[in-house]
């Protein structure tokens, strides 16, 4: 424990982690007496100067009235876990093999003779010597040709093999990740995945979980909806999805002050269906889903200040098209008034450096200075200039 110079005895050295975690009851009483013990004499050491430090700092009304009442929901909520369909994963899992399988078979096509995928040695061989792709990054310790997934989505756009491998690693790593791993941390007694929820973590004041992390749990593909469809409610119960529709561009709306952004929102309109239909027109052959997507995925790079050439990395697009599609989402990201929301940017970004050394930022809307949001919550400096990089 930091805040007392001190190496706490952690749950997962007492009960374990994951499928195999024990409870109280499967361990020496001794263990847990010291665990707990230990816990509670660290809580009230610490206690007085955190109460201190919170009225300083004018957080102890969002500690008493929102963070404190969470506590007991959250404890409910991993007590109570969640239902997964272990079946329909197995069923998932056999035909993620066959089509590992199929993209492995047309990877080796296109390189003219098979090799081991995830050899980032071999797949550099066939990248930059046999097919004479060009190298712009070297890793850092051998400074042999880098295979990283930004380097690959660059040679993705000039040939179909990089393409296909970041097909096939994706598909690996969501069989891997989610649809074999997960049955295995079901809790046999319960027959219910337990997640562990972090309060006080993320920098942005969001949850987080852990073992297993359930909040990243894809969805942007055919492949992770199937994922996620394995998640299930009881007989007789249903499960219920909120989420705030296009929170970011409305706070947007709303701090810059630009008029044709929050008619927009007034009017009930989808900023994100119209930039799809802008920038990929009415015959683009792709879904509807798939269309909205990549479109949220274009604002909300124009929010975060990324470029045209990083727009074609998640698209797919062309450079040039990169550049159009930037251009039209400019248009339809602030219905044709886009100064109010540069000049909050730019503003914003300014007061960010200028804080320097202060680790928080803050919004007060009269002065639309930066220390601390108006929910009291703190948000790392370093997060936001990495958002503000991004």
């Amino acid at each position: 424990m930091e805040a007392v110079g001190y190496k706490a005895i952690t749950p997962e050295e007492v009960f374990g982690k994951g499928a195999k975690a024990l409870g109280p009851a499967d361990v020496p009483v001794d263990a847990v007496v010291e665990y707990a013990g230990e816990r509670s004499d660290l809580a009230l050491q610490v206690a007085e100067g955190q109460r201190a430090q919170l009225v300083r700092d004018g957080l102890e009304p969002l500690y008493r009235d929102l963070e404190l009442p969470l506590v007991p929901v959250l404890a409910d909520l991993e007590r109570a876990g969640v239902r997964l369909d272990v079946d329909a994963l197995a069923v998932q899992s056999v035909a993620m093999d066959k089509q590992l399988s199929a993209l492995q078979a047309e990877i080796h096509a296109l390189a003219g003779e098979p090799f081991n995928i995830n050899s980032p040695r071999q797949l550099s061989t066939i990248l930059f010597d046999k097919l004479q792709l060009p190298s712009r990054k070297r890793t850092g310790k051998t400074k042999a040709a880098s295979t990283s997934v930004d380097v690959l989505e660059e040679l993705a756009l000039v040939h179909e093999l990089p393409r296909r491998v970041l097909e096939w690693r994706s598909l690996a790593k969501l069989k891997g990740t989610y649809v074999d791993a997960l049955p295995q941390l079901v809790n046999p007694e319960t027959g219910r995945l337990h997640t562990s929820f972090n309060q006080a973590v993320a920098a942005t004041g969001r949850l987080s979980s852990r073992d297993p992390n359930l909040q990243n749990i894809p969805i942007r593909t055919a492949v992770g909806r199937e994922i996620r469809g394995a998640f299930t409610a009881p007989p007789g119960a249903v499960l219920i999805s909120a989420d705030y529709s296009q929170i970011e561009l409305r706070v947007l709306a709303h701090l810059s002050g630009d008029p044709n952004l929050t008619g927009a929102f007034e009017r009930g309109e989808d900023i994100h269906a119209q930039t799809a239909f802008k920038v990929f027109g009415a015959d683009s052959g792709l879904d509807p889903h798939e269309l909205r997507r990549r479109a949220k995925i274009v604002n909300y790079a124009l929010l975060y200040g990324k470029t045209a050439f990083t727009l074609s990395y998640r698209t797919f697009a062309s450079r040039g098209r990169a550049k159009r599609t930037r251009a039209i989402s400019s248009i339809a990201l602030s219905r044709g008034a886009s100064k109010p929301v540069r000049a909050l940017t730019w503003q914003r970004m300014g007061a960010i450096h200028e804080a320097g050394d202060d680790p928080t930022v803050h919004a007060e809307p009269a002065t639309r200075s930066l220390r601390i949001d108006p929910d009291g919550h703190e948000e790392l400096l370093s997060e936001l200039e990495s958002h503000a990089r991004r």
